[in-house]
């Protein structure tokens, strides 16, 4: 009964792909391609100066900065999606360049290669041609880098690597730029200070 030696079937009716796994399948590459170009927060369509979060998703950076002084502008969900965001230390400040590779000139999120960006420079590029450089300065700027970043991971993975990254880095009092976190003082009543003092 098929494939077993009495029929010969060809190629095309092994392998035929339903209409609603093409359908499926075209979704997903139109929404990949949707998170190189569109804001994850408005949107709108991505202009420098663009920013990131730790997830290695991309943000225009006035659209963060509205997130930040206004967030009751915006609906639950959105300020779900960005409640490890609290300040502008939870975000590192992209150098596109074009949105394109400086070294291989290739559009960034073009033909499923993985792109990066690194901390703390913020410069983009493809991922294999930041594993030629074997030193740990960035190859387009020549500053030493802490971490990479990948940007919009597809990888479960890649994932929870950069989860596992927050976790270390919130352990060690730092946010996703490198930068330390504020800590809240407790609260002190001025006035009780006032008295001590007399």
């Amino acid at each position: 009964m098929g494939a077993d030696g009495s029929v010969k079937l060809k190629r095309k009716e092994l392998v035929k792909e339903s209409k609603g796994d093409k359908i499926d399948r075209i979704a997903q590459i139109e929404y990949n391609n949707e998170r190189w170009t569109t804001c994850q927060l408005s949107n709108k369509p991505l202009r420098d100066p663009v920013v990131s979060d730790y997830k290695g998703l991309l943000y225009n950076k006035e659209s963060i900065l509205e997130y930040l002084v206004e967030p009751d502008n915006f609906n639950e969900k959105q300020r779900q999606n960005l409640s490890h965001i609290k300040s502008l230390k939870d975000v590192v400040a992209l150098k596109t360049h074009n949105f394109k590779c400086p070294l291989s000139d290739k559009e960034l999120g073009n033909g499923g290669i993985n792109y990066v960006y690194l901390i703390p420079c913020g410069d983009c590029m493809a991922q294999k041609c930041l594993e030629l450089n074997d030193t740990r300065q960035c190859p387009v700027c020549d500053l030493p880098y802490e971490d990479t970043i990948v940007i919009n991971p597809t990888s479960s993975e890649t994932v929870q690597e950069l989860e596992k990254r927050m976790e270390i880095l919130g352990s060690k009092g730092l946010t996703h730029s490198l930068k330390k976190l504020k800590r809240k003082k407790p609260s002190t009543n001025r006035s009780s200070k006032k008295q001590k003092k007399s």
